[in-house]
């Protein structure tokens, strides 16, 4: 997770401190609050946490303007020093962030049923009536790809629904599909969001 701010800061001084909670208490200070430097040290305007999301213990982060005569421990401060800027306060848990969308991909190649393809490398224009009836029998269908021939997995983005049915009209013709790789276990499968039929080879 990356967490990134703009301006917020004292004039003349641009500089920042980042607190970190992550024992679900949105006090500042806290006992399990830490003080750490933007990415890139206290100029910078971003602040990766690698820490995993996965469980419901909120985070909270707060961004600050850091003054050149800042203590060392978090919420102290010498007697003439002004108040800090608040700049950013964010709540991180597992339900309210998610990583960013992974890049869009496209990818060119033939429509195949995949039982036929596999078991006996059946494809093209003569296989195109076969492909669509497996295609309607809940085989999914694929895309080999050009130039490395690699069979690309196909599913929808939404759950309980496939995608056999837009690739359908294209069976045993080039199409151009685009989405984003989804990726578990070892295997890897192309979430579609649009196909195009592409010029013959």
């Amino acid at each position: 997770m990356t967490l990134s701010w703009t301006g917020g800061g004292v004039p003349g001084d641009v500089s920042y401190k980042l607190a970190r909670q992550s024992a679900g208490n949105p006090r500042f200070p806290a006992p399990t609050t830490t003080t750490v430097n933007p990415d890139g040290g206290v100029l910078g305007t971003t602040f990766t946490d690698a820490g995993d999301l996965a469980n419901a213990t909120p985070r909270y982060y707060l961004v600050r303007n850091k003054q050149s005569n800042e203590a060392v421990g978090i919420g102290s401060r010498e007697a003439n020093m002004r108040p800090f800027a608040i700049v950013c306060l964010v709540i991180a848990s597992a339900g309210l962030l998610r990583a960013a969308d992974p890049p869009a991909v496209s990818v060119t190649g033939e429509v195949v049923d995949s039982a036929c393809y596999i078991k006996s490398g059946a494809r093209g224009e003569s296989h195109r009536t076969c492909a669509q009836k497996c295609g309607d029998a809940g085989i999914p269908l694929a895309v080999v790809e050009d130039g490395t021939g690699n069979l690309v997995w196909i599913a929808s983005v939404d759950d309980m629904e496939t995608p056999n049915a837009k690739l359908r009209p294209f069976a045993g013709r080039r199409v151009t599909v685009t989405g984003t790789w989804a990726e578990r276990g070892g295997a890897k499968l192309l979430l579609l969001r649009s196909v195009k039929a592409a010029p013959a080879s």
